[in-house]
């Protein structure tokens, strides 16, 4: 193997060093050690491959640490560390800059995102001073002209370091930028905080070959959202993907079409190959003229991982057709990852990168078995009584058109199977519709990738035959259009599944193996060993699904309560519109929600039932609970007769209705309140033998009422989830000394939503964190022990009796 595809071990060597620095920084110190007593015993022949592969992953761990570390006293992470700043700062465009636009902006949707490699900077009135390092510019409108890569420039703006994910398991920013080598963000009003030196300077290629081709492939057509698509399939126009309109295509899987990838390469390759060989050109200076065209292309539309890889693999293949010279399509992929990994370490923890190559390893690996096992033309056998000429001159044709969809299933099977992992991880999604909708997809994507290709070649010759080919390309897109959105419809075309723990993704690909090499095992034995792992997958599959009942208060104040079964399940509040389309729904995706069997409405105001009625358009839950006294908000009307309207069972309760496990103890519905915030209902839950008290901010009247009238319940509450605005921190005080929970969360609304440092009173240590905006906390209850971790990494658990806790420190725990 080592001798068929030789760039294997180098590419597992870089793959190696590059997260063994990630995970542990003092790898590489260790791994000059162990290459210098590997290579010198390279002589042996049994050494060789070891001190290679060593050599491979010292040379990647090293770069990736010189990525990582500031080496430099000019570095921008050692002079921008800390709170924002007015800065200008000079440098130089680093690639083309990206027009992209913010749905649900009316004023205004466009921003421009660049990436400046910094040479020097100051703040407003100072000197300048030199500097070191890349940052991503974020700038309202589009930029002055002149704004091209390779550009100097000068831009005042506000500097701050990127946000972290709001709450674990979403999007993380500053982590995707920081494996991008970039570790600031700087923000501009407007094109008029740049100046752009206009001192003459030669455009790079991308600068003119992309509006151009806008032109040649917009020939004949209308401003639509098909010619647009068609920009970002052909030339890697990112703008036109807006969140709205790729949804359909992420959800039926068939976004993978807009990245410029094997398709696009190949297709375009074979077009230039057949007229060079119709005009009897020489295969040698075929070649040679292919090849520098594919990179010329990749480099025109930005470089992007799966361009690279696709052209480099078709180098390969270019290469071996010149030479005459048989090919291998592992060794062509592990070589296209090492040129990849050893220009930009960081891919390695791209999206892009990972299911790109994933899905082309799973191709070559075994898209051949599947097509085999796949092929419905077996189903149509000739007649053996009968001599060829005899037989039904329709079977053949038939048999044609079952053997290409046989193919399409195939190749989409494999491709799934392989990439699987890998959009669970990033996407947490698992579209079952994604084979069948490829089978559809992509012949009409190839279609309209091969008319864009036939417009951009006859364009600056005859416009009006390339204005024929954008129009068929135009019919081909809206099909696609209409087809993603058709199939991401389907009941179940989509699931949410929680991103797995590692060794589910061994197990998972240890099948794959299994299955699919039959050096490793032979005969029914393959079979058993991939039996044997793919139960071992379900079996750690439903220990890692649920363990125990898991509280979690989001930002806004929603709280979700995830049981050991989907009956047990139940969200209190939805939050505030923004908060329930970025942070909830997105979590509930991550945590692998697909249903809600109960909405809560607990309180009335916009801050708290605003995202419901994104929750009942997106979701629909199986019944919405809300209070027996009537609301004057005009917001919680809506969403109650939106919820009817749906379809959506309203359940009314009050003081001493019970829904599951959890029991309503205010108000009573005789109970009339001066202030609209004191109808909100407070809920007490017993859950895993612990009792949790939910208690909204109510008023100091309201609350000495509420403990009158169930003094048992709360004198024996453990968890306490609170809001205390500031008229109330007084009442709250004295109140939480009555209660003497073992932890209590509160979330301070209003102005008076400030941080509060973990306090200890009396015997009881306590974490009273604000909660609005940024701050997340997950209570994990299991029989007889209650476990809280925060967001910095603080973990603490209490038996559910009151005999005492344990303490278990935790990264950045707290004393």
């Amino acid at each position: 193997m080592v001798s068929r595809r030789p760039w294997i071990i180098p590419l597992v060597g870089l793959v190696a060093g590059i997260l063994g620095v990630e995970a542990f920084p003092a790898y590489v110190g260790l791994g000059g050690c162990v290459v210098v007593l590997a290579l010198m015993r390279a002589r042996w022949r049994q050494w060789s491959a070891l001190s290679q592969l060593i050599g491979w992953a010292l040379a990647g761990g090293l770069s990736w640490w010189l990525e990582l570390t500031p080496l430099s006293p000019e570095d921008l992470r050692l002079e921008w560390s800390g709170a924002p700043r007015l800065v200008e700062v000079e440098g130089t465009i680093r690639g083309d800059p990206e027009l992209r636009q913010t749905v649900g902006v009316t004023r205004n949707p466009w921003r421009t995102v660049a990436v400046v490699r910094v040479r020097s900077w100051r703040e407003p009135g100072g000197a300048w001073a030199p500097a070191w390092g890349n940052i991503l510019t974020q700038t309202r409108g589009t930029l002055p002209v002149g704004g091209f890569s390779g550009a100097s420039v000068r831009i005042h703006g506000l500097a701050r370091v990127p946000p972290e994910a709001e709450v674990p398991g979403l999007f993380d920013y500053r982590r995707h930028l920081r494996y991008r080598g970039i570790h600031f963000l700087l923000e501009a009003d407007s094109g008029g905080d740049w100046w752009i030196d206009p001192s003459p300077r030669t455009r790079p290629w991308s600068a003119w070959f992309v509006p151009w081709a806008q032109r040649a492939l917009a020939e004949g057509l209308p401003d639509s959202e098909s010619t647009r698509l068609l920009w970002a399939m052909t030339l890697g126009w990112r703008t036109a993907l807006t969140e709205d309109v790729s949804r359909s295509f992420v959800e039926s899987g068939t976004m993978h079409v807009f990245a410029i990838s094997g398709l696009h390469i190949a297709l375009l390759a074979g077009v230039m190959v057949a007229m060079l060989r119709l005009c009897r050109v020489d295969r040698s200076i075929a070649g040679a003229v292919v090849v520098p065209a594919l990179w010329f292309y990749v480099a025109a539309t930005g470089w992007q991982p799966s361009a690279v890889r696709s052209a480099v693999m078709t180098t390969v293949v270019v290469g071996s057709w010149m030479l005459r010279r048989p090919g291998d399509g592992l060794n062509s992929l592990a070589l296209a990852a090492v040129i990849i990994l050893v220009a930009d370490p960081g891919q390695l923890f791209q999206p892009g990168f990972q299911l790109s190559f994933a899905a082309v390893a799973g191709l070559i690996w075994g898209a051949e078995g599947w097509i085999r096992r796949l092929d419905p033309s077996r189903w149509l056998p000739d007649d053996p009584f009968l001599p060829p000429e005899l037989q039904a001159r329709w079977r053949e044709p038939v048999r044609d058109v079952l053997r290409a969809l046989g193919q399409s299933l195939g190749i989409s099977l494999a491709a799934l199977v392989a990439t699987l992992p890998w959009v669970i991880h990033h996407f947490h999604l698992f579209s079952p519709v994604g084979v069948l909708a490829n089978v559809v997809v992509v012949p009409l994507s190839g279609a309209a990738l091969a008319a864009n290709v036939g417009a951009l070649l006859t364009y600056p010759l005859w416009p009006g035959l390339a204005g024929w080919f954008n129009a068929s390309a135009w019919v081909w897109m809206t099909g696609m259009t209409f087809f993603s959105r058709w199939f991401a419809g389907w009941p179940g075309a989509v699931w949410s599944v929680a991103s797995p723990p590692w060794y589910w993704w061994v197990l998972y690909y240890g099948v794959i193996l299994a299955l699919g090499n039959r050096w490793l095992v032979l005969g029914w034995n393959r079979g058993c060993i991939g039996g044997g792992v793919a139960v071992a997958i379900l079996v750690t599959g439903g220990i890692w699904s649920h363990s125990g009942t898991e509280i979690t208060v989001l930002p806004g104040g929603t709280v979700v309560v995830d049981g050991c079964g989907w009956s047990e399940d139940l969200i209190l509040n939805a939050g505030p519109v923004r908060s329930a389309d970025r942070v909830l729904l997105p979590w509930l995706r991550s945590q692998g929600w697909n249903r809600i069997p109960r909405l809560a409405l607990i309180q009335a105001d916009a801050a708290h039932v605003g995202g419901a009625g994104l929750l009942l358009e997106r979701w629909r839950p199986d019944r919405l609970v809300t209070g027996s006294l009537r609301q004057r908000s005009p917001i919680f009307r809506k969403v109650v007769e939106q919820a009817r309207a749906a379809g959506v069972p309203v359940t009314e309760v009050g003081a001493g209705d019970r829904i599951g496990t959890w029991t309503v103890v205010s108000p009573r519905a005789t109970d009339r309140f001066t202030t609209a915030a004191d109808n909100a209902q407070v809920w007490v839950g017993e859950l895993e033998s612990v009792r949790i008290l939910v208690l909204p901010d109510l008023g100091p009247e309201v609350r000495q009422r509420l403990w009158e009238r169930w003094p048992a319940e709360l004198d024996s509450v453990d968890v306490v989830l609170a809001e205390v605005s500031e008229a109330n921190e007084v009442s709250w005080q004295s109140w939480r000394e009555r209660l003497q929970p073992k932890f209590s969360w509160v979330t301070r609304v209003g102005e008076h939503a400030q941080r509060i440092p973990v306090e200890k009173t009396r015997s009881w240590p306590r974490l009273d964190s604000e909660a609005v905006g940024t701050e997340v906390v997950s209570i994990r209850l299991r029989e007889g022990e209650i476990r809280v971790d925060l967001r910095d990494g603080t973990r603490r658990t209490w038996p559910s009796d009151r005999s005492g806790f344990t303490r278990i420190a935790g990264k950045g725990g707290r004393p």
